[in-house]
């Protein structure tokens, strides 16, 4: 998905199954990955930035709250055990970014929840070096 879509999206799908979520609540960190910086002393006492790029940390995560129903239970407990899935936060142009071979990480809290209980992923990155 290009940097010109916004993602207030209507729903999300994993692995060809659709969800509607709750609007405002999907969250993505591509993978960039962090970076470190690393001081030396140079020429002169001088003091030299040298930047480590930590390419353990190229991991795309994020979340969405999807409405806590029966039938959402059931499907994300269908999901829990795969950790192969392709998660795609869908915009309302129909554009979409898939992340994949993302697991959800988190143990869903559906007790008492009318605001949407939180689904957690991670993921392959999807900066494409």
């Amino acid at each position: 998905m290009g940097n010109q879509n916004i993602l207030s999206q209507t729903c999300v799908k994993i692995n060809n199954t659709y969800f509607d979520i709750v609007e405002g609540s999907w969250k993505l960190k591509k993978g960039y990955g962090s970076k470190e910086s690393v001081k030396t002393i140079g020429e002169a006492g001088k003091i030299v930035r040298n930047i480590v790029h930590k390419t353990e940390d190229r991991v795309a995560t994020g979340s969405f709250s999807i409405v806590n129903t029966i039938e959402n239970q059931s499907k994300i407990d269908a999901l829990m055990d795969n950790d192969r899935l392709t998660i795609e936060g869908i915009d309302v142009n129909g554009n979409y970014e898939p992340v994949t071979n993302a697991s959800i990480i988190n143990d869903p809290e559906w007790a008492g929840s009318s605001d949407g209980v939180e689904i957690q992923f991670e993921g392959d990155s999807t900066i494409r070096a």
